[in-house]
C-alpha cells in the first residue's frame, strides 16, 4: 500500500519497498515531522538531501530526523526500503511541540549524526550489515501487508532493533554524554516552555543561574549542539507544524514562532529546508493528498 498520511504526526511505523515508482519518488523535495529511514539496496541516480545531490550506492542508509528535507526523483534505477516512524513509536514525547527532551534517546541517536555544516551523514552497510537490516525490513513489511493480531508490537519490536544496530555502528559517544544532566535537562524544557518569545542563549544562562559560556559549552557536549541551534531548530519545528496544519499567513507563523521578522524567518527556514516556507506548505498539503490545510485552520 502507497504511503501517504494525511496527518504526519499520527504516523505509527511501516517499511515499505522502495523503487522509481513509489509515490515518494514523485513527491519532489519535502519534509516531515516524523522519522524516516531510507535504505538503498541497489545503487544508482542520486538522493538529494538538503539541497545537495548525493551519488545512491549500495548499503547507503540515510536517517532522517523530523524537518530534514529530501528528494527521491533521481533515484533512477536504485532500489531499496523506506521506513517511517512517528515519536510514540520511540519512546518519545508525541509531536513536535515537545521535541527537546530527546536529545540522548539511543533510539534517535543515529538521526543526529550531521556533518559540519548540520547536514546529515549516511551509515554505510557492508554485505553481512545489509542481509541483517534486508531481513529485518521483508519482516516489517510483511507484518504490515497481513495485520494479524499483535503486528504493531512485532513491527516496534523490529525497528527498535534496526535503531540500536544503527546506533552501534556509531563511534561510541564522549564519556560525558552518556549521562542524563539536570541542567541541560532544564535549559532544553525551558527552550520548549518560552521559544516563541524572544528567548536568548542569555536568558536562558540567567534563569538557570550560570553564564551563556558554560551552558553553551554543556549543552554541545551532551546534545551535539550548542543552545542556540536548539532554540532554533525548535522555532523550526514549530513552524512546520503550523505551515502544514494550519493556512495562517507566513508573517503570522513567523512570530508564533518567536522571531520578530519575517524576512529572516524566511532566510532561516530556507537555510535549514531548502525550500522557502511557502513552497514546504505546499509540499505538505499535497503529501497529505488533500492539497489544503484541515478545514476550521
Amino acid at each position: 500500500m502507497a504511503y501517504a498520511p494525511r496527518r504526519p504526526l499520527l504516523v505509527r511505523a511501516e517499511a515499505q519497498r522502495l523503487d522509481r515508482d513509489h509515490p515518494a519518488v514523485g513527491y519532489g523535495p519535502h519534509a516531515h515531522d516524523f522519522f524516516e529511514i531510507v535504505v538503498f539496496t541497489a545503487p544508482g541516480g542520486v538522493h538529494v538531501v538538503q539541497g545537495i545531490a548525493e551519488p545512491v550506492g549500495r548499503g547507503d542508509v540515510w536517517l532522517l530526523a523530523p524537518g530534514v528535507p529530501h528528494d527521491l526523483a533521481g533515484i533512477g534505477e536504485a532500489e531499496g526500503w523506506v521506513v517511517v516512524a512517528g515519536f510514540d513509536v520511540l519512546g518519545l514525547p508525541s509531536g513536535v511541540r515537545d521535541m527537546a527532551p530527546w536529545p540522548m534517546s539511543p533510539l534517535v541517536r543515529a538521526f543526529q549524526q550531521t556533518d559540519t555544516a548540520g547536514r546529515p551523514r549516511p551509515l554505510h552497510l557492508d554485505d553481512t550489515g545489509l542481509r541483517r537490516w534486508t531481513g529485518w525490513l521483508s519482516d516489517m513489511a510483511r507484518e504490515c501487508a497481513e495485520l494479524r493480531p499483535g503486528y504493531e508490537q512485532v513491527v516496534e519490536a523490529l525497528l527498535r532493533i534496526l535503531l540500536v544496530d544503527a546506533g552501534r555502528l556509531l563511534p561510541p559517544p564522549p564519556a560525558a554524554a552518556a549521562r542524563t544532566d539536570a541542567l541541560v535537562q532544564r535549559a532544553l524544557e525551558l527552550v520548549d516552555e518560552r521559544f516563541s518569545d524572544r528567548l536568548s542563549l542569555g536568558d536562558v544562562a540567567r534563569d538557570l543561574a550560570v553564564t551563556p559560556g558554560h551552558l553553551t559549552e554543556v549543552v554541545r557536549k551532551q546534545t551535539g549542539r550548542p543552545l542556540g541551534e536548539w532554540i532554533l531548530q525548535r522555532r523550526m519545528a514549530e513552524a512546520r507544524l503550523l505551515l502544514a496544519e494550519t493556512s495562517r499567513p507566513v508573517g503570522t507563523v513567523s512570530t508564533a514562532c518567536g522571531f520578530q521578522d519575517v524576512g529572516h524567518f524566511s532566510r532561516q527556514f530556507r537555510r535549514h529546508h531548502a525550500m522557502s516556507p511557502s513552497a514546504w506548505r505546499a509540499s505538505a498539503w499535497r503529501a497529505s493528498g488533500t492539497g489544503a490545510a484541515p478545514r476550521g485552520r
